[in-house]
């Protein structure tokens, strides 16, 4: 049973969590009050989405961040910016 400091109701996509048990899926770690991403109806914390989810680019393998996407995608005349 929970306590009382966690009966908050956190929702997402028609998804409800109580505070304690709003985890990454993969690393178990908060997500209260921090950037996350969600993947196949699981949440998971900036780190663990990017690390099995996130754009590389095809000559380094680095992970996209948001800001490089808009300025790669001026390149191409749109934009196209991934939010967690």
């Amino acid at each position: 049973m929970h306590s009382s400091l966690s009966l908050q109701d956190l929702s997402y996509k028609d998804k409800h969590w109580h505070e304690a048990c709003f985890l990454c899926a993969k690393c178990r770690v908060s997500l209260v009050d921090k950037q996350f991403g969600s993947k196949l109806d699981k949440i998971y914390c900036g780190n663990c989405y990017d690390a099995q989810f996130a754009s590389r680019c095809d000559g380094c393998g680095e992970v996209f961040r948001a800001a490089e996407d808009v300025a790669a995608s001026k390149l191409e005349g749109e934009v196209n910016v991934y939010l967690l």
